[in-house]
């Protein structure tokens, strides 16, 4: 738009005027208006530079032509320049760009651009849309730095700039680092590798390496771009963990980093169940674990569980061996899962193990111990013992059964014995017992039998009475009654007759003894029959004598003040005694002479009435013992010398002899003869008679309590037997004990050459075994029990069984020996072994002749012997007798 103003001389407005304006080539016309101001507009066509506008009023009538002329400016076009924000890094390529347009924002195509940055530019000229880029290498340090745009102009454009920040940063940079499994404590060793942004190993560069929250130091990367390091001992838990490389760059390279993962396992760890496999119920179990390492060493201070069936029972801390213990109360009889375990702790791992503990019933045994025999309406003791594999077991329910039928139940006391005393007996006969525990959860059953024989109690009676009489006078008869091998029988009715002649009854008094009185029968000989007929509990025995009435003077009743000593003597009158053809003759001693009125006189066991002559006798005072404790020495000695009748048969006799002192003492002794071949009456000799022999022994030092039994027995083996039976006799048998003397049941013994079995049997108070003929071994002679009123104390020496051996056979040589077992308790029916052979009798076992079987489980040590098994003690020396 061109103006101008048209003005008077005066300054007044010249309006409605036409004045022309110019500028180079291009003019307009306009009129003034009233204030005198004209204006047009022109296209400038004219390139940019400084032009002059002239104004020109060509004049009219009125006013006179003027002009003027002003500067005028020809500006080129307006651009815009703008530079595009960039990065790039230091010694790589990076493009540089700006976008030029022209005022009213368009595109500005074709024109020059210059880029730079402070150490490089480029030039680029722009595209369709204004855009010039190019290309350039930062040499640049990183850092941030100003892109310069700039547009110099050009034709009817205006020069423009531009900036933008250009970021220049380090080379790029990778870090790689390795992963890694190790266990606890050992060595880790850490590698990386670092490159160029394109893969290229970069050398001489520091990286740092850490595993978790240890690290360590490595030398600079070398040529190939790697370095490592090594961590000593990882000491974290067992877990993971990120491994780290750290490149924190260089004036040329970027840092960057690196990342692995470490894997820590815990050291392998190996627990074993050594706690108890086997145990029983109730009782203490012991339980254990053992822990170590791999290496097999001891882990301590570990928290170990021991588990039953899956169930925990305990939990603790190993100690300095590795062991963890406790007991537990034996379980309920099962196999059990013994579970142990270690849950590890971060340094060692976990580890289980499983054993086995298998919980059994303790096996029990039971032994019958109670009675074995009985009587019927009697009582009996029923006991049981029970023991276990540590001994006795007590507290624990037992029971007894007779036949099946509950007889006694209890506790067992700290013994393991039950016992039911005062037992009513069964009824006569042989009765099974069942003594049986029925088990618990800790024991297991267990039962045994025995066999209560319940019977009448043997018994014997002996005649002690008068032999002989005056017919028409008083004659006291008498008997002694015992329970066969036991004690005396009081209160028992004993009925004693003279053949049919006479008979009178008695009832024993508290020694057996029963004494009742007759009228002596005619002159003549009458049998004698002593008998007691037996009750509900004993048996019935008898005894048979022989009496003689006969009208000599002088014959005495013992009884009342007439001692009736015996003639006994030390040595027994036997070793004064002789057997001459038909004669015998007796040393006879007392403390008084005999009574020079009244004649000894002597009667056979057949009844016959013998001749007696007395002579005195020489020599020194000799000891012995009469009945009735009187004097221990004797004054005097007289020999008697009794006249056998003739034609004797073979066989075994007594002569009753009795002496009257001058005390009026009637003294009777009952001497035994054995007629043989060629002997009796005929004057012919050659029969033998008893022999007297003894034995002596020592007992042991184990002393045996008042109450109990010492089991005496004597036993011989014989030389020289043929084909023929031969029959050994022992009688007038004594046992001397420190004070004690103890009467022996006389005996027999047959060796038969047509018995097959070996017996013993105990009738009309005599023993008598018979074994077959070529038997060898040992056989029971004589036996008898002897219960002690006092303690026995141990090591009593020269104890003496002295005897009167007889034998119908000549050469033959018999040995003689005997022993004493001491035993708890004993009865009245022994049941002795007759010999040692184990097959040749009915007791099929080892053991020695005259063991008691019914009573061999109540043997202890005392007498002779040692208990055990050995139910006779240990034998005296031997003695010899030679026929």
């Amino acid at each position: 738009t061109l103006s101008a103003s048209l003005t008077d001389t005066n300054g007044g407005a010249v309006g409605l005027e036409p004045v022309t304006l110019s500028m180079g080539s291009e003019s307009c016309q306009a009129t003034t208006d009233t204030f005198g101001m004209a204006s047009c507009q022109i296209t400038v066509g004219d390139a940019p530079g400084n032009y002059t506008v002239t104004a020109t009023f060509p004049g009219n009538n009125v006013w006179s032509a003027s002009s003027d002329s002003a500067p005028f400016v020809v500006l080129p076009l307006r651009t815009s320049l703008t530079a595009n924000q960039g990065a790039g890094a230091t010694g790589f390529q990076s493009t540089l760009s700006a976008t030029l347009t022209d005022g009213s924002g368009n595109p500005l195509a074709g024109q020059t651009v210059t880029l730079s940055l402070p150490d490089e530019s480029c030039s680029a000229t722009t595209d369709s849309h204004g855009n010039a880029s190019c290309p350039v290498t930062v040499l640049e340090t990183p850092g941030p730095y100003t892109l310069t745009a700039s547009f110099a102009g050009a034709g009817n454009y205006a020069a423009a700039t531009g900036t933008a920040p250009f970021t220049v940063s380090s080379r790029n940079s990778a870090t790689t680092v390795n992963s890694a499994t190790v266990s606890y404590g050992s060595p880790l060793t850490l590698t990386t590798t670092l490159t160029d942004g394109v893969g290229n190993p970069l050398a001489n560069e520091t990286v740092s390496l850490a595993a978790g929250s240890q690290s360590c130091v490595a030398p600079p990367t070398g040529a190939n771009g790697q370095t490592s390091c090594t961590i000593p001992s990882v000491t974290q838990l067992a877990a993971t963990y990120p491994i780290t490389a750290t490149f924190t760059g260089d004036g040329f390279y970027g840092a960057s980093n690196g990342t692995g993962t470490l894997t820590v396992l815990a050291l392998p760890t190996s627990i074993t169940y050594t706690g108890a496999t086997t145990g029983a119920p109730g009782t203490t179990i012991p339980v254990s674990a053992h822990l170590v390492d791999q290496n097999g060493h001891a882990l301590a201070n570990k928290t170990v569980t021991i588990t039953e069936n899956g169930t925990g029972i305990y939990t603790a801390t190993t100690d300095a061996n590795g062991n963890v213990s406790t007991t537990i109360p034996g379980p309920a009889a099962a196999t059990y899962a013994m579970g142990v375990s270690f849950a590890g702790n971060g340094i060692y791992s976990a580890s289980s193990n499983t054993g086995t503990l298998t919980i059994a019933q303790i096996p029990t045994t039971t032994t019958y111990t109670g009675d074995t025999i009985g009587t019927p309406g009697g009582t009996v003791t029923l006991s049981s013992h029970l023991v276990t594999q540590g001994g006795p077991l007590a507290g624990r329910t037992a029971s007894i059964l007779v036949d099946g039928v509950s007889a006694c139940t209890g506790t067992t006391d700290a013994s393991g014995n039950l016992t039911c005393a005062g037992v009513t007996a069964p009824s006569a006969g042989p009765h099974t017992i069942t003594a049986s525990f029925p088990g618990d959860a800790t024991y297991l059953a267990s039962s045994a039998t025995g066999q209560l024989i319940v019977g009448k109690l043997a018994t014997t009676t002996t005649y002690t009475g008068s032999t002989k009489g005056v017919p028409g006078t008083t004659a006291t008869l008498s008997a002694h009654l015992i329970l066969t091998g036991g004690g005396p029988l009081a209160g028992k009715t004993v009925t004693i007759s003279l053949g049919s002649a006479a008979s009178c009854s008695g009832v024993t008094d508290a020694n057996g003894n029963v004494t009742c009185t007759v009228t002596t029968p005619a002159a003549g000989t009458y049998a004698i029959t002593a008998s007691f007929a037996g009750d509900a509990i004993d048996a019935a025995s008898s005894a048979t004598g022989t009496f003689v009435s006969a009208p000599f003077a002088g014959v005495i009743t013992c009884g009342g003040s007439i001692k009736c000593e015996s003639l006994i003597a030390d040595p027994s009158p036997a070793a004064n005694g002789s057997v001459t053809g038909s004669t015998v003759t007796i040393a006879y001693m007392d403390d008084t002479a005999i009574n020079p009125t009244t004649l000894p006189t002597a009667v056979l066991s057949t009844g016959q009435v013998l001749t007696v002559t007395e002579t005195t006798a020489t020599g020194l005072p000799q000891n012995y013992v009469d009945s009735y404790g009187g004097s221990t020495s004797t004054r005097y000695q007289t020999l008697l010398t009794i006249q056998l009748p003739a034609g004797l048969a073979n066989g075994n006799y007594q002569i009753l002899v009795s002496a009257f002192d001058s005390d009026g003492d009637q003294d009777q002794w009952a001497w035994p003869i054995v007629i043989g071949p060629g002997g009796g009456g005929t004057g012919g000799g050659g029969g033998t008679t008893g022999t007297p022999t003894s034995s002596i022994a020592n007992f042991t030092g184990d002393a045996v309590p008042a109450g109990d039994t010492l089991w005496f027995t004597s036993t011989t083996h014989v030389d020289g037997l043929q084909s023929s039976q031969v029959t050994l006799t022992f009688t007038n048998q004594t046992i001397t004990m420190g004070s004690t003397t103890i009467s022996v049941p006389d005996a027999k013994v047959v060796f038969s050459p047509t018995a097959t079995t070996a017996t013993t049997t105990f009738t009309g108070g005599m023993w008598v075994t018979t074994v077959p003929l070529k038997l060898g071994g040992n056989m029971f002679v004589s036996g008898v029990a002897y219960q002690l009123p006092a303690a026995l104390a141990g090591n009593l020496k020269n104890v003496k069984w002295s005897a009167n051996v007889s034998s119908d056979t000549k050469n033959v040589n018999v040995h003689f020996s005997w022993g004493a077992a001491a035993y708890t308790s004993f009865g009245t029916s022994p049941n002795v072994k007759p010999v040692d052979d184990g097959k040749a009798s009915a007791y099929q076992n080892g053991d020695k002749a005259g063991s008691p079987e019914a009573y061999k489980t109540f043997v202890v040590k005392g007498g002779t012997g040692g208990g055990g098994n050995n139910y006779v003690g240990n034998s005296s020396p031997d003695a010899q007798v030679k026929f």
